[in-house]
């Protein structure tokens, strides 16, 4: 009796499937650039929770990564240490065009990012960036801003720095970054500093604190009645995608597909939708369509020359 129920048991660990020991998986790092990691990691904690479920079986576990900034983006995707970047528009195709140029000094084939897919984050699928003015002052057009201070969200943002920069720079505006409080604006030039939020940047506009900002357009439609009589929109980007999924050049193609097909599918189970709610209200991932993306790639990828964020290759 206890040589046959040996043999069973045997005969039942040869046709079960081997499911990877946790310790064996293969660990899938994915983030976004922010200085408060900890309270990106609690955001992203859906999201990790739902890849696991989903393709925890097939080997991987996902865990956050999140770089302080891009520079530390590129290098983190570049070796690994990063593998799926979220991000908006402009950091992704400036860090997917650092890794190509990285990629061509080393004699090597120029390999960006593979963009995978939308997100719909906090339900937006598009968004535009304005450059707003107070109207006492007078200042209508571009070329105005000569001699001003101009206030951006922050250094990474698509909206609030990258779109707007190239905006000005196409008017043929030359910028400064003041480096101090106080620093005075040069003539001759746009001196801008970073105000850390789009809100923010608008409330030192409505205090006279800056002559003009580059904003979100979302920052210009919370604004009261009265606000708005205050200000002149003077300038409105093409609409871009809210958010982007990006992958590191050398991830495994069947990764890439398994991920950006589980992301896709979200919205379509309940599982996926509640997973979509508490990952900062994403609405849904979508993936592109025909040529979309590489048209977007050759958008982004000309207004960061504009902006003298990226050199001509």
């Amino acid at each position: 009796m206890r040589t046959f129920i040996i043999s069973l048991v045997l005969a039942l660990l040869a046709v079960t499937p081997a499911v990877p020991a946790a310790q064996d998986a293969k660990i899938v790092y994915i983030g976004e650039v922010s200085q408060d990691a900890l309270r990106k990691l609690k955001r992203y904690k859906p999201l990790t929770a739902y890849l696991d479920a989903r393709l925890g079986s097939k080997g991987y576990k996902f865990k956050t990564m999140m770089p302080k900034d891009l520079t530390q983006a590129a290098d983190f995707l570049q070796t690994g240490r990063l593998d799926i970047f979220i991000d908006s528009v402009a950091p992704m195709y400036y860090t997917s065009g650092v890794l190509e140029a990285r990629a061509r000094a080393a004699g090597k084939p120029e390999v960006g990012m593979t963009i995978g897919c939308r997100r719909w984050k906090k339900g937006v699928r598009e968004y535009t960036s304005v450059i707003l003015t107070r109207k006492k002052d007078g200042v209508a057009k571009l070329a105005e801003l000569k001699g001003k201070i101009m206030g951006f969200d922050d250094p990474w943002s698509t909206s609030g720095y990258f779109l707007p920069r190239a905006a000005l720079q196409e008017a043929g505006l030359v910028l400064h970054r003041i480096e101090k409080a106080g620093e005075p604006a040069q003539a001759d030039k746009v001196s801008y500093a970073f105000f850390e939020g789009s809100e923010k940047a608008v409330s030192f506009l409505m205090a006279g604190k800056a002559d003009a900002v580059g904003v979100e357009q979302g920052a210009y439609d919370v604004l009261t009645e009265s606000e708005r009589a205050e200000v002149q929109l003077i300038y409105r980007s093409p609409a871009v995608p809210r958010h982007l999924v990006g992958y590191r050049p050398g991830l495994d193609p069947a990764l890439v597909d398994a991920v950006n097909d589980a992301l896709v599918a979200a919205n379509g189970t309940e599982e996926g939708k509640a997973f979509l709610l508490e990952f900062e209200e994403t609405t849904r991932f979508e993936a592109f369509e025909g040529g979309d993306e590489p048209k977007l790639r050759a958008f982004a990828t000309d207004f960061l020359k504009r902006a003298n964020l990226l050199r001509d290759r």
